[in-house]
């Protein structure tokens, strides 16, 4: 949204890339083509942690234009609509088309909560040498040939036999 760098990328032409970012609580399939900047937990203004924050757009030239973003903080109804998924708000464009609206769709049914990492205690060494940025990764998924993850994913999404 504010410019950030995208954190994670999903390779173009490559399989949905799962990514579970434990410190923000957040589990999500990034489309092939698409990234996303660091997802965070906002804070009221008492300090208590509320909802996760992230912003997605396709990768290139004109991505930011074609954003997609769970729980902003400010979103004018004139920008597009949004719709409830697990972790909260789904917002997108209203221009949005094609392969764009399809990613959109991935991102929907993909987007849910994790319960957050907690850390080991101080005298267990942990798997990323204690490094918090360790914790999020990305998970490639290879598909089968042909094989299109909304059919699996939302039935009610995937192109009808006649449009493929």
């Amino acid at each position: 949204g504010d410019g950030a760098p995208l954190q994670r990328l999903c390779p173009e032409g490559g399989p949905i890339c799962l990514i579970t970012d434990e410190a923000a609580g957040l589990r999500v399939g990034l489309p092939p083509g698409w990234g996303m900047e660091e997802a965070f937990v906002m804070e009221t203004a008492a300090g208590v942690a509320g909802e996760v924050f992230a912003a997605f757009q396709p990768l290139g030239p004109g991505g930011a234009a074609r954003q997609v973003a769970l729980n902003p903080r400010q979103w004018d109804a004139m920008l597009g609509p949004c719709e409830a998924v697990g972790p909260g708000l789904l917002c997108r464009g209203a221009d949005l088309s094609g392969a764009d609206l399809q990613a959109y769709q991935i991102l929907r049914v993909t987007l849910d909560r994790v319960a957050a990492a907690v850390p080991p205690p101080a005298d267990i060494p942990s798997a990323g040498g204690g490094d918090p940025a360790g914790v999020a990764r990305e998970i490639p998924l290879t598909l089968p040939e042909g094989f299109d993850p909304l059919e699996l994913l939302a039935p009610q999404l995937a192109a009808p036999e006649g449009e493929r």
